[in-house]
């Protein structure tokens, strides 16, 4: 096993008060260093930056340029004067682009900060382009670094194996994009000298403050490096998954239980790269993947062992990785079956009826844990001839605007509501009046859905309960028990807030 990598935190901050705030949260939680993206403060606050020293942890000071993906300047002389400005003694260190910087002298006097060059290469960037970066030689006493973005099937075919490679040459290569999350949790197997950070997020909705989607939080990546043997490693996989609160869900509840592990959000290009990049999944000591929207059908497929919910549902979003064997679930089934039951007992839906909209894998465990409660069940799908196609399979109605009975409960399992086209569904006809509209979807942009209950007068409920629900099962399956109820209504009520 290689050694731990060195931790760095890159700030969110903008201004010297939030850098202050989150250079205190970064120590707390165990970064090696932290980096100031000088090029995202304002004028004044970067005249003020050296208040910041001295500091709790090292400071590496960065001014990333345009053209490599920040909101500095790309003038090699303007860059100069704003580095002047903010002096040199005092930082650990400062990063040089390797296309625009001259590097500074080394000269007698004073201690002065180490020297960074990186390199950004763009999307567009060639594998020979890699590989010519990768040769450039290394200043003396300087830290290399480059960064380069990559999809998560290239990242493990190609861009990992070279990370390892050009660690042993002295290079800091660091992926962003898809791949970024994975190279993290594999930086001490990879021998990466440095890792870069987010700093620790406390709400499910703090992973849009990262500086690149990529980054891990800090908190997160400490316990899992220093776990011995490795810990485990989770995943939600989908199209897009960055946003997914899941990570922050997961985390929560291994923290309170003292367990090590990391659980990262990966985004697959189609549905044939995932099949195609589970077994090396496996191998990199992923014990388990929960699947979302679109691959959840397909996850069924690429499963050797199918357990009784994932069969009858025929699809899966949960798998496990024991050996050989990859193992299928259906967690979402349980969590509807769980909903409707509650709902059952508290009076709000009398089990009788039940409309569900989709013809995804959300909407197929909506149908059997409705058809379980012998509800009678019916499907509507924005794609007439799927809806036919799923009704007969289930042996359930089919529902048609103009034709179909209102329902007093209404399961909502299509992608509306992350997006502005709530309106063009016949929820207001789907839903009795004073019924009640149970969404997959959480965190919705979109109040179309919403709205429509409140016409009806029917009672709306977000999709964050099913989430938890159906990770809970998850998170019993890959652990062994379940985390109690107790920390389920936790994590419900810490996360609500953030649905505002």
């Amino acid at each position: 096993m290689n050694g731990v990598p060195r931790l760095v935190v890159t700030l969110t901050a903008r201004g010297l008060d939030e850098a202050r705030t989150e250079l205190a949260d970064a120590h707390r939680a165990g970064a090696d260093m932290a980096e100031i993206r000088l090029d995202r403060w304002s004028e004044p606050d970067r005249s003020r930056a050296r208040e910041l020293l001295p500091s709790p942890v090292p400071l590496l000071l960065t001014l990333r340029s345009r053209a490599e993906g920040g909101e500095g300047p790309d003038d090699p002389a303007e860059r100069a004067r704003l580095r002047a400005r903010v002096g040199g003694a005092g930082w650990a260190a400062i990063d040089f682009e390797a296309a625009r910087d001259a590097l500074p002298a080394r000269g007698a006097g004073g201690p002065a900060p180490a020297v960074w060059v990186s390199t950004h290469l763009s999307p567009e960037a060639t594998p020979s382009d890699l590989a010519r970066e990768l040769q450039h030689p290394v200043p003396s006493g300087a830290v290399r670094k480059v960064v380069v973005s990559v999809t998560l099937g290239p990242g493990l075919d190609e861009i990992l194996a070279r990370a390892q490679a050009a660690a042993r040459s002295g290079v800091t290569l660091l992926a962003t994009g898809p791949a970024g999350p994975l190279q993290r949790a594999w930086g001490r197997r990879l021998g990466l000298p440095y890792v870069f950070a987010a700093p620790p997020e406390r709400r499910p909705t703090d992973v849009s403050r990262r500086v690149d989607p990529a980054q891990l939080p800090v908190d997160r990546l400490r316990r899992f490096y220093a776990a011995e043997p490795p810990a485990p490693i989770l995943a939600v996989v989908g199209r897009p998954a960055a946003r997914s609160w899941s990570p922050w869900i997961h985390h929560r509840w291994m923290g309170a239980e003292d367990r090590a592990g990391l659980y990262l959000a990966l985004e697959p290009e189609s549905a044939q790269e995932l099949i195609r990049i589970l077994p090396k999944l496996a191998e990199g000591g992923l014990r388990g993947v929960n699947v979302t929207a679109p691959f959840k059908e397909a996850a069924l497929t690429a499963a050797n062992r199918r357990q009784p919910s994932a069969e009858t549902v025929g699809s899966a979003n949960t798998l496990t990785f024991q050996g050989s064997t990859v193992r299928a679930d259906n967690t979402d089934l349980y969590a509807v079956q769980r909903r409707l039951t509650e709902l059952k007992v508290s009076g709000v839906w009398s089990g009788e009826d039940l409309v569900v909209a989709g013809t995804g894998g959300a909407a197929r465990s909506a149908v059997v844990a409705g058809r379980e409660h012998c509800a009678r069940v019916a499907i509507w799908g924005r794609r007439a001839l799927m809806a036919e196609q799923l009704a007969r399979e289930f042996g359930v109605e089919c529902w048609t605007p103009g034709r179909g009975r209102a329902s007093s409960l209404v399961i909502h399992a299509t992608p509306v509501g992350r997006g502005p086209s709530g309106d063009a569904l016949p929820i207001r006809e789907m839903l009795a009046p004073s019924g009640h509209l149970l969404d997959f979807v959480y965190a919705a942009t979109d109040p179309s859905l919403r709205n429509a209950a409140a016409a009806r007068a029917a009672s709306y409920e977000s999709g964050l309960r099913l989430l938890l629900y159906q990770a809970a099962a998850s998170y019993g399956i890959w652990w062994g028990t379940p985390p109690s109820d107790r920390l389920v209504e936790e994590a419900l009520r810490e996360a609500e807030p953030c649905e505002a």
